[in-house]
């Protein structure tokens, strides 16, 4: 996804001392350091950021009927659902408990 594009190795000695080191001083080691311009293709980046949203709805349902764009229809209905189960189960409620006792006649 990323190119390198004008990359060059740099060479850079390193002098036991600070400064500007002497004509006939030699370095102590060589460091390297690499140097070049990044770049990106944004329609394959726009395309992978779009794919790093996906998520996965799976069915035991084998019928033709079901459809892909009902059974996340469907998914996305079940959460209204669970909130409302949520709202009853709640202390916030605030309904007494209602107890019924069968008579035998």
């Amino acid at each position: 996804m990323i190119t390198v594009h004008n990359s060059a190795i740099i060479s850079i000695d390193v002098y036991k001392n600070s400064g500007r080191p002497k004509r006939e001083q030699t370095p102590i080691r060589i460091d390297y350091q690499i140097s070049g311009d990044l770049a990106c293709d944004l329609q394959k980046r726009a395309t992978l950021l779009a794919q790093k949203g996906l998520f996965i709805l799976a069915t035991n349902d084998c019928s033709k009927t079901l459809t892909m764009n009902k059974m996340l229809s469907l998914y996305k209905s079940q959460q209204s659902v669970e909130k409302g189960f949520r709202f009853l189960k709640s202390p916030d409620f605030l309904t007494s408990s209602l107890y019924l006792k069968a008579r035998a006649n």
